[in-house]
C-alpha cells in the first residue's frame, strides 16, 4: 500500500485503492476480525486491478460484536504507518467516511456506528500515541519500501518471497512453471 500511494497513480485510481481497502476492512470488523498487525506493508495492491489484499492474519482473533475502539485501534496502526506525503488528511477522512458508510451497509446497527470527527479524533489520538514507539516510526518513514516496487520471486516448488530484486534467472525459473 505504502509504494502504491507513493507511487504517481491517478486521483481516481488512488481513490479507488482507498474505497476497496476501506469496505475490505469494514467487512472484515463487522465479521467480529480484529487485525492487530494492520500496517501499510501487510497490505498488498494490485496495481493493474487495484484490488488490495490483507496480509499477515497470525495475531488476529474474532470478537463478537468487535468494539468501535478496536476498530479505532486497527486503523490507527495503518494511519501511522503511512507518511502524510502518501495521504492527505482529506484522503484520509474519505476513506473514514467510506468506512463507515460501508460498515453501515455490512450491519444492522446504524445508530451505533459513532461520528466520523469522533472517530477520526480516536484515531488520530491513538496514532500519536504509536508513533511514540520505535518500530511504528520505522515502518512510516522507512525509504525502502517506497523507492522500489516489489515483485513475487519463486524460491521453491512451495513458497513464494516477496523482494525489491528480480534477477533474470528467477523469472526463468517462473516461465518454466
Amino acid at each position: 500500500l505504502k509504494t502504491y500511494l507513493a507511487e504517481n497513480h491517478s486521483r481516481s485510481q488512488k481513490k479507488e485503492v482507498l474505497k476497496a481497502l476501506a469496505c475490505s476492512l469494514a467487512r472484515m470488523h463487522t465479521l467480529g476480525f480484529c487485525h492487530p498487525d494492520l500496517y501499510s506493508k501487510h497490505v498488498l495492491v494490485n496495481p493493474e486491478s487495484r484490488k488490495v489484499f490483507i496480509l499477515d492474519w497470525q495475531r488476529s482473533v474474532r470478537i463478537q460484536d468487535l468494539p468501535w475502539v478496536v476498530r479505532c485501534e486497527n486503523l490507527a496502526r495503518l494511519h501511522a504507518t503511512i507518511e502524510e506525503t502518501s495521504l492527505s488528511n482529506l484522503e484520509r477522512l474519505a476513506f473514514l467516511s467510506c468506512y463507515l458508510e460501508a460498515t453501515s451497509q455490512y450491519c444492522s446497527f446504524h445508530n451505533s456506528v459513532p461520528l466520523m470527527g469522533v472517530m477520526a479524533l480516536t484515531i488520530e489520538k491513538e496514532c500519536q500515541r504509536l508513533l511514540k514507539k520505535r518500530h511504528i516510526r520505522e515502518k512510516r518513514y522507512s525509504s525502502s519500501s517506497t523507492t522500489q516496487a516489489q515483485n513475487w520471486i519463486y524460491q521453491d516448488r512451495d513458497h513464494f518471497v516477496i523482494t525489491s530484486s528480480w534477477d533474470s534467472q528467477d523469472k526463468i525459473i517462473l516461465d518454466e512453471l
